[in-house]
C-alpha cells in the first residue's frame, strides 16, 4: 500500500500536479529517504524512456512511409492520384498521431518534459559533485547541498563571511541552489551577475551550463537558450559541450 501511494504521489510530482506545499514536502522526504528518492528517480527514467520509444517509433513509420513513396511507379495518372490520395491519407494520420502523442508523451509521460529533461541533464552532466579539497568557510553549504537541503544552503551562504577567494565560488552555489528549487528568476539573475564579474574559466563554464539547463527549464527565455547554446557547442574545449549537445537533442531545438 505504501508503495502505490508513494507511486501515485511521485507520478503527480512529475506531472506537474502537486502544490507548492506537496513538492516541498516530497523533496524533504526525498533528502532525507534513500528508498524515496529512488523511486523517484526510477519513474522519472521510465517516463524518459517511454517518451523516447514513442519519439522512435514514429521517425520509423515516417522513414517506411517516404521509402514507400520513392519506390512507387505508377502505370498511369489515374493510378498515381489514387496512389498519392493513399499516401496523403496516411501521412495526414501520421501527423495527427504525432500531434496527439507529442502532446501525451509530454503532458502524460513528462508533464514539464523540457523541465524534466533540463534538471536530468543537470544530474548527468556532474556538476553538483563535489571535490574533497581542503576545508573551507563553504563546507557547511557543501554538507547541506550534499544533504539537498538547498534552503538552509541559502541561509548559510547568507550568513557566511566570505574572501574574495570564495566569493564567486559562493555565488554559483546559490545559482545552483535556486536552480534546484526551481526557482528560476533568481538563479539567472545570480548566474548573470556572476558571469559580469570576469570569473576563472572553470566557474564560467560551470555557470554557463547552470546557465543553459535554468533557461530550458524555466521555458521562458527561448533567444538566450539558442544563443548559449551556439556558445557551448561551438567550443570544442568546453566540459560541458557534450550534455548541452543531448540536452538540445532532447528538447528538439
Amino acid at each position: 500500500m505504501a508503495n502505490n501511494t508513494n507511486f501515485d504521489r511521485i507520478e503527480a510530482f512529475l506531472f506537474g500536479q502537486t502544490t507548492t506545499e506537496e513538492t516541498q514536502n516530497l523533496e524533504q522526504q526525498a533528502a532525507q529517504d534513500a528508498t524515496l528518492a529512488a523511486e523517484i528517480r526510477r519513474q522519472e527514467l521510465e517516463h524518459r524512456a517511454m517518451e523516447l520509444l514513442v519519439r522512435d517509433d514514429l521517425r520509423s513509420q515516417m522513414a517506411a512511409w517516404k521509402m514507400e513513396k520513392a519506390i512507387e511507379q505508377p502505370a498511369t495518372p489515374v493510378v498515381q492520384l489514387k496512389a498519392s490520395r493513399s499516401l496523403f491519407y496516411r501521412i495526414a494520420a501520421a501527423a495527427t498521431v504525432t500531434l496527439v502523442l507529442g502532446f501525451f508523451a509530454r503532458g502524460l509521460f513528462f508533464g514539464n518534459s523540457a523541465e524534466s529533461l533540463a534538471l536530468h541533464s543537470l544530474e548527468e552532466s556532474g556538476v553538483g559533485a563535489r571535490s574533497s579539497a581542503a576545508a573551507t568557510a563553504l563546507d557547511p553549504v557543501y554538507a547541506a547541498m550534499e544533504r539537498q537541503d538547498y534552503r538552509t544552503a541559502i541561509d548559510q551562504l547568507n550568513n557566511i563571511a566570505l574572501s574574495d577567494n570564495n566569493r564567486q565560488t559562493a555565488a554559483l552555489l546559490r545559482a545552483e541552489c535556486h536552480l534546484r528549487l526551481k526557482e528560476y528568476g533568481a538563479a539567472v539573475a545570480a548566474l548573470n551577475q556572476m558571469l559580469r564579474s570576469n570569473p576563472s574559466d572553470d566557474l564560467r563554464e560551470k555557470a554557463e551550463w547552470l546557465l543553459l539547463v535554468t533557461y530550458v527549464a524555466d521555458g521562458q527565455h527561448h533567444t538566450e537558450a539558442d544563443a548559449l547554446f551556439g556558445r557551448i557547442l561551438g567550443d570544442e574545449g568546453h566540459p560541458f559541450r557534450e550534455s548541452a549537445r543531448k540536452l538540445q537533442e532532447g528538447v528538439g531545438k
